[in-house]
């Protein structure tokens, strides 16, 4: 997540204010939701929140598809709005029951797929566009085919699909990467975040604290309970701040015993 902070920040600075970044987060239990993060990404791209009627949502997505298609139907995704509502989960009115009604569960999970396909490829017409999927070892089934979707539909669009996870060899997601790296090496990019190496985990303590600041006692307790995970440190040394043993100043931070330090 912190990574992901950093790509936003350069993102949005580096492509300026037509440059649109949505994201959707998974959660512990969402392998039972079906589009839980692409629901939770709509939701943000709309202004909305989860505990807003149905009728606001529905509101603002039927605006917000209009600024896209003005007739409000996309040229590959027929009455996309009915779809995206119910990908959503939102009630559908009784014209879209009855064409629900009608259709195979394969045939409406085909075209709730081109209708959001759809939509990401107009928004990116707009300007750069990112997509993120926090979390993708959480994600259902239905989720991990939608974001392989996605990925052939970003094909010669402005599209960055990010997904992050961590590596879980028996979910689908798995699978997912290893499909998409292998369907398209050149637009396909794994970063995998590995424990600092020996000696980079020191440079960030330094980082942090400045040389020296800690007895070495301290130093090497800090550096072996975090075991090169820079998150970890990070907090270990706010946990210090916290409990006053680090203070700062204008001229940088100082130790101060306080005690036995946990």
């Amino acid at each position: 997540s912190r990574l992901l902070t950093e790509l936003r920040a350069r993102f949005t600075a580096g492509l300026g204010p037509g440059a649109e970044w949505l994201e959707g987060r998974c959660v512990s239990y969402g392998e039972a939701l079906p589009y839980g993060p692409f629901r939770d990404l709509l939701r943000t791209w709309l202004g909305t929140g989860p505990e807003d009627p149905d009728e606001s949502v529905r509101t603002a997505l039927r605006e917000r598809l209009a600024a896209i298609w003005p007739d409000g139907s996309s040229p590959d995704a027929p009455d996309p709005e009915a779809y995206l509502a119910g990908l959503m989960g939102l009630r559908p009115s009784a014209s879209e029951a009855a064409e629900l009604a009608d259709l195979s569960p394969e045939a409406v999970q085909f075209r709730t797929f081109e209708a959001l396909c759809s939509l990401v490829v107009g928004l990116a017409e707009a300007g750069p566009l990112a997509m993120v999927v926090e979390d993708i070892h959480w994600a259902d089934p239905t989720s991990i085919r939608l974001t392989g979707r996605l990925a052939e539909a970003a094909a010669g669009h402005p599209i960055m699909l990010v997904a992050t996870g961590r590596p879980e060899p028996d979910h689908d997601s798995a699978g997912l990467v290893a499909e998409i790296g292998a369907r398209h090496p050149e637009r396909c990019r794994v970063v995998a975040l590995d424990a600092l190496a020996s000696g980079e985990d020191r440079r960030l303590l330094e980082s942090l604290v400045g040389a020296g600041t800690l007895p070495s006692e301290l130093e090497r307790s800090v550096l072996g309970t975090a075991e090169g995970n820079p998150f970890f440190l990070e907090e270990l040394i706010r946990s210090l701040r916290d409990a006053g043993a680090l203070v700062g100043g204008d001229d940088g931070w100082r130790f101060v015993p306080v005690g036995a330090v946990e």
